[in-house]
């Protein structure tokens, strides 16, 4: 399933690259034009394609207690897919708010539950306050970043995806933001807790252990970068207190701890 999802949307980029930009455009117009509803946009390519991870995600959970090479296969078919998702969501002009806040939660799951299963292994039990830890800071800095984000200000209120940050301000944010460097980081903190995953099944297995080793550095730096996502997103919302009082917080429906 993931193979044929893979394959229709590279065929279908393939097939619409070939066309003149004069047939192209209008057919372009013509979809922008048409009103949307709520089900179009969940229907749209990129969000099945996010579904089909969702999918391939759960079967991984299944086998992860026993069976581990189904497992991790069903587990990196579902990451492989978040490669095409945003593709498809630029070609075909389908970009959403839902799209994104699926693919960071998707990927927000996957990650907690892979390393929910090392921690429940026999191998990792005296280290399960590090796989804490961890998961811990992951959630909490996305959730933070994603809240911080949504505050108003006095450039206006209004939904921002998770990966628009103030780049002028925060260099280090910057930096790991770009292209290249975020798929670096994010591929190596895959990819190091999936062989910590096999090394409890194939503890022998060589290649795995120096794949782990060589990506173990640069996992412990996206959790840095997390550190820094953390402290902006908090920084951001201290701003956020300064500026307006309880009554203009309540006017813009944001809750205060006194309500809670």
């Amino acid at each position: 399933l993931a193979a044929a999802v893979v394959v229709v949307t590279i065929m279908s980029l393939r097939q619409s690259t070939k066309q003149s930009s004069r047939q192209f455009e209008p057919l372009r117009e013509h979809s922008e034009e048409m009103a949307r509803t709520p089900r179009d946009v969940l229907l749209y390519i990129p969000n099945l394609i996010g579904y089909a991870r969702v999918v391939f995600l759960l079967i991984s959970f299944g086998f992860m207690p026993w069976a581990p090479m189904m497992a991790m296969a069903c587990y990196f078919t579902s990451a492989f897919l978040d490669a095409f998702d945003g593709m498809a969501a630029r070609h075909f002009n389908q970009s959403s708010t839902f799209g994104g806040l699926l693919d960071m939660l998707t990927d927000r799951a996957s990650t907690s539950a892979l390393i929910i299963s090392i921690a429940s292994l026999s191998t990792y039990q005296g280290y399960t306050w590090i796989f804490q830890l961890v998961v811990s800071l992951d959630i909490v800095a996305h959730w933070a970043h994603m809240y911080s984000l949504m505050l108003p200000s006095s450039e206006g209120a209004g939904i921002k995806h998770h990966k628009k940050i103030d780049l002028a301000k925060n260099p280090i944010l910057h930096f790991y933001y770009q292209k290249g460097p975020l798929f670096v980081f994010c591929a190596a903190n895959e990819t190091f807790f999936i062989c910590l995953y096999l090394l409890h099944f194939f503890p022998d297995n060589l290649y795995i252990y120096w794949t782990a080793v060589v990506c173990g550095p640069l996992t412990f730096l996206k959790h840095m970068f997390s550190v820094a996502h953390l402290y902006s997103a908090s920084y951001n919302i201290a701003v956020y207190d300064v500026t307006y009082d309880d009554t203009a917080k309540e006017a813009h429906g944001v809750h205060t701890d006194r309500e809670l």
